[in-house]
């Protein structure tokens, strides 16, 4: 089997909608001329957008990818890992919104079975549609080896 190795983690296509959000806020103030608001609340408030987007985002989990498994890592302030062979996973589910489509991003579900069933769910990846089909092809090769 080939070497496939790869680091898969979220995109940031995903606050694309929460940036729009930002100038819909400021576009209103403009429009209303609220000097108090545009001076004071619309400045903290897109802060506090921004601080909340990169703190998600730090702590979205990492998975690696080689020709025995995957291997997801989630540390932001804690740290957990799940190693999880391609001869456990039975099912592969992907789900994408509306957003997710138009932007390609989405997220990936891993059922598998083993120790209590515990699977991997990874949100706000960057074409899911591509990771699923390559995680397919190396889930199959390594269910047929045996």
């Amino acid at each position: 089997m080939e070497k496939f190795e790869e680091m898969i983690g979220p995109t940031r296509r995903y606050y694309i909608p929460h940036y729009f959000l930002n100038l819909i806020l400021i576009g209103l103030t403009i429009y209303f001329h609220s000097v108090i608001f545009l001076v004071w609340a619309l400045p903290i408030l897109i802060i506090i957008i921004f601080i909340y987007t990169e703190i998600h985002h730090a702590s979205l989990a990492r998975l690696t990818v080689d020709q025995d498994g995957l291997f997801l890592e989630r540390k932001f302030l804690n740290r957990s890992s799940i190693n999880l062979d391609f001869i456990n996973i039975y099912s592969i589910e992907l789900h994408q919104t509306v957003f997710g489509r138009i932007l390609n991003y989405g997220n990936l579900e891993f059922n598998a079975r083993g120790k209590s069933d515990k699977g991997i769910n990874l949100v706000h990846i960057a074409n899911p549609v591509e990771v699923k089909n390559k995680i397919d092809i190396l889930v199959g090769k390594s269910k047929y080896k045996k």
